[in-house]
């Protein structure tokens, strides 16, 4: 029996290039291309990955990251733009932004016959 993978949930560690050992780490802003680092892969090129086994992927991220870095994601490691769907969502608790999510999926999604 074949399985079909659906999605990818990626919650990669925020403190590979020393994220909060800065004193400053409050002001300073989340890179999905500096501050993610897994088996030598950056948060673009994990996301790639995610893609080539399931139509879409989840990234969790901390409250600051870049929103603007992250939408870029939509273009993946081709450049091509509008190669995939981006959506940000920021996660609220007590009136107060926790953490964010980055939705990601291929522009075309096959459907299952």
């Amino acid at each position: 029996v074949g399985y079909r993978v659906e999605g990818v949930f990626l919650s990669p560690p925020w403190n590979n290039t020393g994220y909060y050992s800065e004193e400053t780490w409050k002001e300073r802003r989340f890179s999905v291309k500096t501050d993610i680092a897994v088996g030598g892969l950056d948060g673009q090129e994990l996301v790639d990955l995610a893609l080539a086994v399931a139509p879409r992927a989840v990234v969790f991220l901390p409250k600051n990251c870049l929103e603007e870095e992250v939408r870029l994601l939509s273009s993946g490691s081709s450049g091509q733009e509008g190669e995939r769907e981006v959506e940000f969502y920021e996660h609220e608790l007590n009136g107060k932004v926790k953490t964010a999510a980055v939705y990601v999926s291929k522009a075309i999604i096959e459907s299952a016959e």
